[in-house]
């Protein structure tokens, strides 16, 4: 967690880095509005959520999208890190957050060299909608999942860390 991540980012990052198993966390900021669901082909952008961009024929005016990409150790301990995120993410989203989250991989096989069982990680995608010059609603939305997956995981403790 590198010190050029802004504080709300960082307190996400540590968020996440307390579940076991959890390493690598890194997020990015992607303006999704202009992009078309023509763009979607490109390697460049293969980081994206092409499902949902193509359904709305690309970004819609004003949207953002915050994506913390992390990776699991291959431990039983991380498989429930994974169930308890799914369940984070999709009560986020059932309380009304845009928020989602994913597998990402790459091609098994790239230059000849097979890459299949290296490569998977995790993206929780989350979309902020109208911001335009002012990038406060970016860092409050932020910052209050950061503030929810700590509470989270405060309350979710004794199962989390419990010795499987």
């Amino acid at each position: 967690m590198g010190e050029e991540y802004p504080r709300e980012a960082q307190a996400l990052h540590a968020a996440l880095a307390r579940l076991p198993g959890v390493y690598a966390v890194e997020s990015s900021l992607d303006r999704l509005q202009g992009l078309s669901s023509a763009d979607l082909s490109g390697v460049k952008i293969g980081h994206l959520p092409h499902a949902v961009l193509r359904r709305s024929d690309g970004g819609l005016a004003g949207e953002m999208l915050v994506q913390v990409q992390f990776r699991l150790e291959p431990t039983e301990r991380s498989w429930g890190t994974l169930e308890f995120l799914a369940w984070f993410v999709r009560d986020e989203a059932r309380s009304g957050e845009y928020l989602q989250l994913r597998p990402f991989g790459l091609a098994p096989n790239a230059d000849g060299s097979w890459r299949l069982g290296e490569t998977l990680g995790f993206h929780i995608d989350l979309f902020v909608e109208q911001v335009h010059d002012d990038l406060a609603p970016v860092v409050a939305k932020v910052q209050s999942l950061a503030e929810d997956l700590n509470r989270a995981i405060d309350m979710y403790q004794a199962v989390i860390y419990q010795q499987l």
